[in-house]
């Protein structure tokens, strides 16, 4: 072989190269966390706050705000758990969740902080979602949930006198 049949073999070796990597897809995107798991995990936190509302409810005595954010975080995981089945054609529960109470005004300062923490969770779900219905559920859930925070931040003021 001389070095022009070498260059000859080289550019046909060369060409099929080029033409498989051409014909080859291009590699998977990162995974992005689906509207379903942000409605999963959402819905996990709404079952949470109903859980330990209730608790506190049974342990603290009658008061109408304990009441309150239990109902509304109840409605808030039905809400969840349609547009979940909206968007993935699922069904889907949150994992029964036990509440722990210890003392009832540091548990209701723990709630106060996680349903404020929540209503930006919502938020910033709300500007990544690229679902305009998604994106304004999520955005009326922010603005209840803090609503929730106000109410429980009512509570701890009435309980520490």
């Amino acid at each position: 072989m001389n070095g022009f049949d070498r260059r000859n073999e080289f550019d046909r070796v060369w060409q099929r190269v080029v033409e498989s990597s051409a014909a080859a897809p291009p590699p998977p995107p990162p995974p992005v966390k689906s509207s379903g798991d942000t409605l999963r995990a959402f819905m996990q936190q709404e079952a949470q706050f109903s859980a330990v509302c209730g608790a506190l409810w049974r342990k603290a005595g009658n008061f109408p705000a304990l009441r309150e954010v239990q109902k509304t975080s109840k409605a808030h995981l039905r809400r969840l758990r349609t547009a979940y089945f909206i968007q993935t054609g699922e069904t889907y529960a949150p994992q029964t969740v036990r509440a722990d109470v210890r003392g009832v005004t540091r548990t209701v300062r723990e709630q106060i902080v996680a349903l404020r923490r929540c209503g930006q969770d919502y938020l910033k779900a709300s500007a990544n979602e690229q679902d305009a219905e998604l994106s304004a559920l999520y955005r009326t859930l922010s603005a209840e949930t803090a609503t929730q925070a106000e109410r429980l931040s009512g509570l701890l003021e009435r309980l520490m006198g």
